[in-house]
């Protein structure tokens, strides 16, 4: 039950995230991921803000943040309601978002990439299937142990949601175009 709400809410965040790239929808996918149901918008811009910022629960998030992703100097820092806290950061392209729990333990990290990026063998599951399809985008979720692939496809007609999760494909979402 905890890991398929933990899985369930992957999907939410990864599907909101890449719409905003797919659809243009900058308007809905700005007011889900900024607005109150993940994390309130207190931001504390700089890094050398960052680091002069006090509390336990925010000092273990941030060295966990600097363990994993200690290259990283344009992150963007946002704390929550719920007392955790949420970093965003742009580095190679690459758009990603960490979640830290009301604690400051790690909870999830979604990154957004392009095809290029894309590992080979789930690139090449997903063309055998849909070799007519564009990818368009892809949401990398991690989380726990776990690691959830969304693609994003679109061929004259449709745009699809794809899962790869434990060399399994499955075809989440149709949209038309």
């Amino acid at each position: 039950m905890k890991n398929t709400l933990k899985i369930l809410i992957a999907i939410v965040i990864a599907v909101t995230g890449t719409i905003y790239n797919v659809n243009g929808q900058t308007a809905l996918i700005n007011s889900l991921i900024n607005q109150e149901i993940f994390f309130s918008p207190s931001i504390m811009a700089d890094s050398a803000k960052n680091n002069e910022l006090s509390g336990v629960v925010y000092k273990r998030a941030l060295k966990d943040f600097q363990k994993n992703f200690g290259n990283v100097n344009n992150a963007t820092w946002y704390g929550g309601k719920n007392g955790g806290y949420i970093a965003k950061f742009v580095n190679a392209d690459v758009r990603t978002i960490v979640a830290y729990n009301p604690s400051g333990s790690w909870a999830y990290t979604i990154h957004y990439y392009d095809e290029k990026k894309l590992p080979v063998d789930v690139r090449k599951m997903v063309k055998s299937t849909y070799y007519d399809y564009s990818i368009i985008g892809i949401a990398e979720v991690h989380f726990d142990e776990e690691t959830v692939y969304m693609i994003y496809l679109q061929d004259e007609g449709h745009f699809k949601a794809v899962r790869v999760h434990n060399d399994e494909m499955e075809e989440v979402e149709i949209f038309s175009r």
